[in-house]
């Protein structure tokens, strides 16, 4: 009854507005840019307090400086400037590519990934974001397939924003797989579009959220095209007083017929102080289609930890046991090669926080 309360009471205050602390935030920033062609110089610098104590330098451009104050950060960046590629990546031949990724701090940058025609890659992608802008667009040509595997690390006290652009063409296939460790406060959006007829577009996430980290995250799935199949599946870890917002979207508009799409989103609270939301959708407008979503929230299986603890491990070895179970579940769908280098790495991280 008491956790009943406290449900209750929390979601209550998530409702209204009282606990989201992205929308405190200002939307309006500016960030060092070194991948700019044309860079606007600002005239006038503030900073910002928000309601949560969050301090931030604000920058406004100086031509219509008061009309992008309230923009989201991604379109402020882009309608003020134009990008240069920091990096361009063609991928003509099926082969395995390592990725290591570092975003250094207060900058913006803009990345290419164009996949040939009828090949298939696997790129193993590690991603580590300070504060500041990554854009990534990603081309999936017609019958290729990318398997692109994530490894994302938030630092501590960052504030970022990632957007990734998917294009997938006709019979291609786009399949993600991410774990992250968020330790900061990040928002990402994923936009992939299903342009061609038979084009797939996957991503399974395991999410371990720790401190006072905020992960704002959107998942967004257009059907342009007749035939096309989408699923997501993400299983979160939310611990100490972070949260996790998860909004993911599944939009299907003429000429779609015949497609399907599917949602599952399972949180875990590993804290009292813990927070979680999800909010699934489906934007349909056409008939002959086939959906299905669906969204959990709940704290650990006590039933489960206490048959560990009955057979003499420790809560925390109990704990660490479940997680790391779900976390196999979640990954199910790799070769075990990549099951155990991703499941790996997000156990070195979260020890590394233990420690």
């Amino acid at each position: 009854m008491v956790r009943d309360s406290k449900l209750s009471s929390a979601y209550s205050e998530y409702l209204n507005g009282r606990n989201e602390r992205w929308r405190r935030m200002p939307k309006g920033i500016a960030f060092k840019f070194d991948a700019v062609v044309a860079p606007i110089e600002p005239v006038c610098t503030r900073v910002i307090t928000t309601k949560n104590g969050h301090v931030l330098n604000h920058s406004y451009p100086a031509v219509d400086q008061d009309q992008h104050c309230y923009q989201h950060p991604q379109e402020f960046l882009l309608s003020q400037c134009e990008y240069k590629p920091s990096l361009s990546i063609r991928l003509e031949k099926s082969e395995v590519v390592t990725w290591s990724e570092t975003q250094d701090a207060q900058c913006s940058v803009m990345h290419h990934i164009h996949v040939k025609d009828n090949v298939e890659v696997t790129l193993v992608h590690h991603v580590d974001i300070d504060s500041g802008l990554r854009v990534l667009n990603i081309h999936v040509g017609e019958g290729a397939k990318l398997k692109h595997l994530v490894m994302l690390k938030s630092c501590a006290d960052s504030y970022a924003y990632m957007y990734d652009r998917v294009r997938v063409m006709g019979s291609g296939v786009y399949q993600q797989t991410h774990v992250a460790y968020i330790d900061g406060f990040l928002r990402r959006n994923i936009q992939t579009e299903l342009v061609s007829e038979f084009a797939q577009g996957v991503i399974h996430g395991c999410v371990h959220a720790v401190n006072q980290s905020h992960f704002n995250d959107h998942i967004d799935i257009y059907h342009q095209d007749k035939n096309t199949k989408s699923c997501q599946k993400i299983q979160s870890f939310v611990d100490d007083q972070a949260s996790y917002d998860l909004f993911s979207a599944v939009i299907m508009d003429n000429p779609a017929q015949g497609s399907s799409s599917y949602q599952r989103l399972d949180h875990v609270l590993l804290s009292e102080d813990a927070n979680a939301f999800s909010k699934p959708a489906l934007e349909v407008s056409i008939d002959d289609v086939k959906c299905s979503h669906g969204a959990t929230i709940g704290w650990l299986d006590e039933q489960q930890i206490m048959y560990m603890n009955a057979r003499g491990l420790s809560k925390e070895a109990a704990v660490k046991f479940y997680t790391e179970a779900k976390v196999r579940q979640s990954l199910g769908h790799l070769p075990i090669k990549y099951q155990d280098e991703l499941n790996q790495w997000l156990q070195n991280k979260v020890s590394e926080d233990v420690v």
